[in-house]
C-alpha cells in the first residue's frame, strides 16, 4: 500500500533541502532532488522506529 504525505516546511528547512539537495548530486555526480532527500529521511525513520520496537 502507497501513501502520499504531504509537508509544508518553513522557507529556510525548504533551502537548507534545496542545499542538501546539490551537495548530494555533486557527491554521487547524479541527480537528487528534495523528494529523494525526504523519501530517505522518512525510510530511515521508518527503520529505526522497527529497530526500536524488535527491542521491546
Amino acid at each position: 500500500m502507497s501513501r502520499m504525505v504531504v509537508v509544508t516546511l518553513p522557507e529556510d528547512q525548504v533551502t537548507q533541502l534545496e542545499f542538501l539537495a546539490k551537495e548530494e548530486s555533486n557527491r554521487i555526480g547524479k541527480e537528487v532532488t528534495m523528494t529523494d532527500l525526504a523519501e530517505r529521511a522518512v525510510r530511515q525513520q521508518i527503520k529505526r522506529m522497527k529497530q526500536k520496537d524488535r527491542k521491546r
